[in-house]
């Protein structure tokens, strides 16, 4: 008994001197997408820190949204230590961040592994529009989160009252570029889909585990069992306190069989869509 035990402490030992292949990921996707509940799994390990969509610190307190903790950004108990790292390396504008800031937060924060949630704004930054700043994350990783087009509708159909044809036309000229980023970072870009996250949640987690360089810790299936502190997170009260997940489809009673065809004809015209959601 005592030599299993000891066993098992060497192998505790040996997998946390063992680096992660990824230190910093970012989670791409559309609002909606389930980034929050991917970042509250990943959050969950205890070498990984997700900081939310730190990329929008700014506008979260400019706007005085609070921290996923409920409190004030500048008064929550975490971000409160670290606002003033971020502010003297970027002056809290996104286009200055570097794989250096996200470091020396990795470094001070006592983790191994970053995951920021800023979906659009990371694309930015990689597509070079802040003149060559891509090159700032050159080591990094990036999970392209995909949801049914019909539950990220329906999603934004309920919180404003937008057309669906506005909304679509945006949403395809993101898709189109998570598309091209996807081609363009080959291996350090890892597609995942919403419904499968729900469906088979240890599966996929432990998949993307492998992909970032990590031991799968069973505790990353109980994401209702911390306190997570994400900037500008969803203020959606959907599942937020579940361990069990299941996919959101109210799409299915909030569509109209018009809006279901015009979404569905969206599909096949970008390669991520058409591949993961075509119908067969």
């Amino acid at each position: 008994m005592l030599i299993n035990e000891g066993l098992k402490v060497m192998r505790m030992m040996s997998c946390n001197t063992i680096s992660p292949k990824y230190p910093l990921v970012f989670v791409i996707g559309i609002a909606h997408s389930g980034s929050t509940l991917l970042g509250r799994l990943l959050d969950m390990h205890s070498r990984v820190l997700c900081v939310g969509e730190m990329m929008r610190i700014d506008e979260a307190m400019e706007k005085e949204y609070p921290c996923s903790c409920g409190e004030p950004v500048e008064t929550c108990d975490f971000w409160r230590q670290h606002i003033a790292l971020i502010q003297n390396a970027s002056d809290l504008n996104y286009k200055r961040f570097t794989q250096e800031l996200y470091g020396e937060l990795k470094t001070v924060s006592g983790n191994e592994v970053i995951v920021d949630l800023s979906k659009t704004r990371v694309v930015r930054m990689m597509s070079g529009l802040f003149g060559g700043r891509k090159k700032r994350f050159k080591d990094a990783a990036f999970i392209i989160l995909l949801r049914d087009p019909k539950g990220i509708s329906a999603s934004a159909m309920r919180r404003n009252d937008k057309p669906l044809d506005k909304f679509l036309s945006r949403y395809l000229k993101w898709m189109k570029r998570f598309q091209r980023l996807a081609e363009r970072e080959g291996d350090r870009a890892h597609i995942m889909k919403y419904e499968d996250l729900c469906r088979e949640p240890e599966r996929e987690i432990k998949r993307l585990c492998r992909f970032i360089g990590i031991d799968f810790e069973s505790e990353m299936m109980n994401p209702a069992e911390k306190i997570h502190h994400f900037i500008h997170s969803s203020t959606s009260a959907y599942m937020k306190n579940l361990n069990t997940l299941a996919v959101d489809e109210r799409w299915r009673h909030e569509l109209r069989k018009e809006d279901i065809d015009k979404i569905e004809s969206v599909v096949n015209e970008v390669d991520l869509l058409r591949k993961a959601y075509a119908i067969k």
